[in-house]
């Protein structure tokens, strides 16, 4: 196997800052920017708070990190942690009583006190959007049903054991009243809570705790230019190894381009598709599209010559088209994780990116 001349494999960042591993000189080091701060799971397993600007190496997929990319997203739910302005019926509720997902003495307990056991947030939305409730439980004492209660008033019942586990739900919104909470049905029964979070989405991403106001993590975007001593316009592959976040209905992508729209091979994805978009001049000179259910990381291989474009699957070639028009040398000197210009920004996992030329 040929040795590529790009290679970034999460595990160095700094402010505004992902370090490749090839080339040595860092010159193919992407570029980062988001402008808050987030948080990740670190290598102990603990949600931890980033600075603004500070890359995700994320480990909440388990052994080596990942690159995190999430769109802004807003919590809806005010105190998010403290339940200050939540509604409380039949129930006792203790705060600072466990160790939360963060590793401080944040998360809370709930007792039953009646068979109506309820803590819940409302919300004022939008009827026909998407939402998405979720919220970190534990067990503490007791062993009847717990429901996660969520967007549409509907309980969903929940499997919760002594270890911290992160519940979701999504709905489209059939009212304005839109919620997110936890119903107990056995009376004596003692949970632990943390984090509740509620999003115009149709996933749960990174926690964002709220105080008396709702907060927001804005987005994660990354690019480089000035690469095209390390791109070959006229023949190469890259390889593109990702996860996406939830349900994608729009497509995201990764590029290699110019730095427009005009000039580029993009991969779009969406939760069932992936499409290779080949153009040339602002006119399309290849395309393939295969149908592909995302549940877990996936290599992605573009191949291209000056007569074939082709798309390999875990290792698998499963579709090719020919291509109309050659690129020209020194072409693409951009590898960006959206479409080449600033838009379909990619949401998701990275486990790598590496170029061939």
């Amino acid at each position: 196997m040929s040795t590529p001349s790009i290679a970034m494999i999460p595990s160095g960042v700094k402010a505004g800052k992902v370090y490749s591993v090839l080339p040595l000189s860092g010159a193919a080091d992407l570029d980062f920017t988001r402008a808050s701060s987030a948080t990740r799971v670190n290598k102990d397993g603990l949600v931890e708070t980033v600075a603004t600007g500070i890359p995700r190496l994320d480990y909440s997929e388990g052994g080596c990190p990942i690159l995190l990319f999430e769109p802004q997203s807003t919590n809806l739910a005010t105190n998010s942690i403290t339940y200050a302005s939540w509604f409380k019926d039949s129930l006792i509720l203790t705060l600072n009583t466990a160790t939360a997902p963060n590793g401080q003495l944040t998360g809370s307990t709930i007792q039953a006190t009646g068979v109506n056991c309820q803590l819940q947030f409302t919300h004022s939305g939008t009827i026909g959007l998407v939402y998405t409730a979720s919220i970190y439980l534990k067990r503490k004492t007791g062993t009847g049903q717990v429901n996660l209660r969520g967007v549409e008033n509907i309980n969903t019942p929940v499997s919760i054991t002594n270890e911290w586990k992160r519940f979701s739900v999504t709905a489209t919104a059939t009212s304005t009243t839109i919620r997110i909470g936890v119903d107990f049905e056995t009376i004596g029964d003692e949970v632990d809570v943390w984090e509740g979070q509620l999003e115009q989405l149709p996933y749960a991403t990174s926690s964002i705790t709220t105080g008396a106001s709702i907060a927001t993590r804005l987005a994660d975007k990354a690019f480089k230019n000035g690469l095209s001593s390390y791109i070959n316009s006229v023949e190469g592959s890259f390889d593109f190894n990702c996860k996406l976040l939830g349900n994608q209905t729009s497509s995201v992508r990764f590029s290699l381009s110019d730095g427009t729209i005009n000039n580029r091979i993009s991969l779009a994805f969406t939760s069932t598709n992936v499409t290779v978009f080949s153009i040339l001049s602002g006119v399309g000179n290849a395309n393939i599209s295969y149908n592909y259910s995302f549940n877990d990381f996936t290599d992605f291989k573009v191949s291209w010559t000056s007569t074939l474009l082709s798309l390999s699957v875990n290792g698998v070639e499963v579709s090719t088209d020919n291509i109309t028009a050659p690129f020209t040398s020194n072409l693409f000197n951009t590898i960006s994780l959206d479409t080449g210009s600033t838009s379909n920004f990619f949401l998701g996992k990275v486990k790598e990116i590496k170029i061939y030329n």
